[in-house]
């Protein structure tokens, strides 16, 4: 080809990537608007969340970033990435708070849905590459984890970074061609190895061998012999641990429990379908694409055997059936098959310009009009019924979903496609704005026990220390305590404590007062409140006393352990 043919070509392709840049660009925005807005006021610390903040607040208090404790008791259940993460982000912003926690996860959310662009741009195209972006910064499971101080969003970028990088690797690379690349991924493992253990390298490996065998690239695994990367993955699996053990030794017996002990069901048991409905929601609302995909990639993978979709249907095999093999589920572990999910959505996304005219003709007036009345009057009720005091954001809600189909669907019968997708999309950001706004903040059952541990705490101050009774991992408004907090969890401990430090502010359930009676005096403080505008906590009151002296009862502490 000439070069004045080359330029020709280039100057007349000018106006569709420049208007693809542009799209890449509002995407940009539009996903850092969606995870961004309202990220620390949205709601308080969820339980699991708690189980990541409270640890990472008592290092960043201790100096001690081997052990992690939850309000002075030692919390070995979990690898430390999730605490040094949030932990980095509290000493770069200074504080440790909703939005400084949250932060990394909403980045790794950006980043995350950069790669998928960018997959997705190299195997299918640039426009498939901004719809599989779009879906994986706006399908319901980023929503929800890319918005939580957990480290479930960061696995999956680490997973997914991994899967990248051998699904794009060249089947006749030579060794030394590929050194930088494994070694890559050995790192990303061993990163993924310190956020949940074995879940990262099992759900990047397994499916790997596998589709090594059926492509018959027998060659590559002797790629896997690098030693730098070996070395990366032998630090990251034995040095934390061996750290840990030397100061509790019986921190093993917790990790058999949580990674073997979860595998047979010590953990909890659930039935061998039980992700079948969560792949499709934890997808909405783009499940309907993710089904239209599902065929013909299928026939693409295995009637014309194409190595791309091959590869992502073996992914998607391998991890279902090692999840499902488990007797521990929870909906949360799907998160490193998700984003496969988005390329094959992506595919079908691009489409959508042809879908909407025959839904347009077939939403005639009087039809969309029966729709859009039983989206506004179910939104409606399916939130009123539930809390009552949000009537009026449940019906902006419901108007808003039944005023942008509607204007959806006039676009649509008028030929105006494109103008109708911005309308679909100009809907999803309000109703998203409603709900991230009113919505979710008014459904925050633990608000007010948040707000309680907040007043105890700046009455007291920053440094006495405050105690709690009973209390277990799941209450995460311990986080508002700060970080001067000791659990007690049994009557003796309570009665040592007094006998050692004389008196003790104590935050306790009013269901365990009685007890409490029988091991020390107290006088009552205050006992948390909540408004009518909010729901009622899950959990029995909570109360603010001063334990005193302790009551004279050697034989009732004694009666109450062994009780």
């Amino acid at each position: 080809m000439t070069a004045e043919r080359h330029a020709d070509l280039t100057s007349s392709s000018l106006p569709f990537y420049r208007k693809l840049s542009v799209q890449a660009g509002a995407l940009f925005l539009i996903g850092t608007f969606v995870l961004f807005y309202n990220l620390a006021g949205y709601r308080t610390f969820s339980s699991h969340e708690g189980f990541a903040v409270v640890p990472a607040q008592e290092m960043l208090e201790s100096g001690n970033y081997v052990v992690p404790y939850y309000a002075g008791v030692p919390r070995l259940k979990k690898p430390p990435l999730v605490y040094w993460v949030l932990s980095a982000s509290a000493t770069i912003f200074g504080d440790l708070n909703e939005w400084t926690a949250r932060f990394p996860q909403a980045i790794a959310t950006l980043l995350l849905a950069g790669l998928m662009f960018h997959w997705g741009s190299q195997w299918y195209g640039r426009k498939v590459g901004i719809a599989a972006a779009f879906i994986q910064l706006t399908a319901i499971y980023v929503l929800d984890f890319g918005r939580k101080a957990e480290i479930d969003m960061t696995l999956c970028l680490l997973t997914t970074s991994a899967m990248y990088l051998i699904a794009t690797s060249k089947p006749h690379a030579t060794y030394r061609d590929s050194f930088l690349r494994i070694t890559a991924i050995y790192a990303l493992l061993s990163i993924s190895w310190l956020g949940k253990f074995h879940y990262g390298p099992v759900m990047v490996i397994a499916p790997t061998v596998l589709f090594f065998l059926v492509q018959k690239r027998y060659r590559d695994f002797l790629k896997i012999l690098n030693p730098v990367g070996i070395l990366i993955a032998a630090a990251a699996i034995c040095l934390w641990p061996y750290l840990v053990l030397q100061q509790y030794p019986e921190a093993w017996d917790v990790w058999m429990s949580e990674t073997a002990g979860r595998a047979v069901g010590e953990l909890g048991r659930e039935p061998i379908w039980y992700y079948v409905p969560h792949i499709l929601t934890s997808m909405l609302p783009w499940s309907l694409f993710v089904i239209a995909a599902l065929v013909p990639s299928w026939k693409k993978a295995w009637m014309e055997k194409n190595a791309n979709e091959r590869f992502l249907w073996i992914w998607f095999i391998v991890q279902v059936v090692i999840m499902s093999s488990q007797a521990n589920k929870h909906k949360h572990y799907l998160m490193s098959l998700l984003p496969l999910l988005s390329l094959m959505a992506g595919t079908q996304l691009v489409r959508m310009e042809s879908y909407l005219p025959p839904v347009g003709r077939f939403f005639t007036r009087w039809r969309a009009a029966a729709f859009a009345v039983v989206v506004a009057t179910g939104t409606y009720y399916m939130i009123d019924h539930k809390w009552p005091w949000m009537r009026t954001s449940a019906a902006l809600l419901g108007f808003t979903l039944a005023s942008g189909f509607l204007i959806s669907r006039w676009l649509t019968n008028r030929g105006k496609i494109q103008a109708s997708v911005t309308a679909i999309v100009l809907m999803g950001l309000a109703a998203y704005l409603i709900a991230n706004s009113q919505i979710i903040p008014g459904r925050d059952h633990r608000a007010s026990a948040a707000r309680f541990a907040n007043e105890m705490r700046r009455e007291l101050g920053p440094q006495p220390e405050i105690t709690t009774y009973n209390m277990n991992e799941w209450h995460s408004f311990m986080f508002y305590l700060g970080n001067q907090v000791q659990r007690l969890e049994s009557p003796d401990s309570v009665n040592q404590y007094i006998r050692n430090h004389g008196s003790a502010d104590m935050l306790a359930f009013e269901t365990d007062l009685e007890e409490l009676t029988q091991v020390a005096q107290y006088d009552e403080i205050r006992e948390m409140t909540w408004f009518a505008e909010e729901p009622a906590p899950r959990h029995p009151r909570l109360v603010w006393i001063r334990l005193t002296s302790p009551a004279d009862t050697t034989n009732q502490v004694a009666q109450l352990v062994d009780h």
